[in-house]
């Protein structure tokens, strides 16, 4: 693996660890002051309003993994 491709998969790693934390602090760490999020049907959102999506967000999902998200673990049955 190439030190780029290992660096992007570390910042991945970090950053999938903290959304299954809900450790909202250390990803405002990851982002750029200027980053943007693009959500088919939603409005660009800019680094002050991840905040609030992301409390949101958080609330209604129990994991996530790359790829995959599951509201339900209950479905898994």
């Amino acid at each position: 693996m190439e030190p780029d491709e290992r660096a992007v998969r570390e910042v991945h790693a970090t950053w999938i660890a903290a959304v299954n934390a809900g450790d909202l602090a250390r990803l405002l760490q990851l982002m750029a002051d200027d980053v943007v999020f693009l959500n088919p049907g939603r409005a660009p959102i800019g680094r002050d309003e991840f905040p609030v999506g992301f409390s949101a967000a958080h609330q209604h999902r129990l994991h996530t993994v790359p790829g995959l998200v599951v509201s339900d673990p209950a479905r898994w049955r």
